[in-house]
Order: structure tokens, then sequence, then C-alpha cells
């Protein structure tokens, strides 16, 4: 048992002796790879193009303006709509799993609510009223 353990520990010292030669060699290869590499650099590269405009669509300050902005409208119209919010609360919490069947009524009153105040229109009209505070939170004034 021990010649062959030899054997294979002098094959696996040959095997390691002939990869180190393979990459002597490897140098030469490069240069086939290098024009191969730099053509998916290029592509890489208006990929990267084409990731920054998307990351700047989302991340403009204009944008989180917009965002601060539309979030203070839904604050406002929860508060508004705080009567059929407490109504279709109450409701959900005294049927538990029935909610879905016994408090529909009252979910569209709260939907209907939420539309006039919370809707397109209003977006746009509370977007109007707050113009200069959307400006100042676009140019990073204000948080």
């Amino acid at each position: 048992m021990a010649p062959s353990s030899t054997s294979a520990t002098a094959t696996g010292t040959a095997s390691c002796h002939n990869n180190n030669n393979d990459s002597n060699e490897e140098p030469q290869a490069n240069p086939t790879n290098r024009s191969s590499s730099s053509s998916s650099s290029s592509s890489s590269s208006s990929s990267t193009v084409n990731k920054n405009e998307a990351r700047e669509s989302r991340f403009t300050f204009r944008r989180r303006a917009e965002d601060l902005l539309r979030r203070d409208l839904k604050e406002e119209a929860l508060q508004k709509c705080n009567v059929p919010l407490g109504e279709f609360a109450e409701c959900a919490q005294a049927t538990g799993l029935l909610v879905v069947f016994q408090c529909q009524g009252k979910l569209k009153l709260l939907n209907q609510c939420l539309a006039i105040h919370n809707g397109p229109e209003a977006w746009e009209k509370y977007k109007e009223q707050h113009k200069e505070l959307l400006e100042k939170r676009a140019r990073g004034q204000m948080s």
C-alpha cells in the first residue's frame, strides 16, 4: 500500500507541476481574452448608463419631495376620514374573521371618503396649493 500512495503523491506533484506550466502559458492566451473582455466592458458600460438613468429617475430630490408631499396628503385624508375609519375599525374588531362579509358597507364608505380626499384630483389640488413647499423640498432645503 505504501508504494501506491507514493506514486499517487508523485502523480499529484506532477499534475501540480503541469498546472504551473499551464499558468505560464496563460499570459499568451490573455491578449485574446482581453479583446473579448474589452467588448464586454463596452456593453457593460452601456448597461451601467441605463442603470444610472433608471436610478436618477427614482432618486431625484423632486421625486422624494413629491413622495413626502403625497405622504402628507394621505395623513390629512386619514384625519378627514376619521369617522368612517373608526366605524370600520370597530366593526372589524367586533366581527373578527367575518369582517370581509359583515363590514362591506363600512369599508365602501371608507374607500369613498379616501377616494375623495386622496384621489388624483385631490392630489393635483394639494400639489398646487403646496407648490412652494414642493420646490423647497426638491432643492433639498426642507425634509
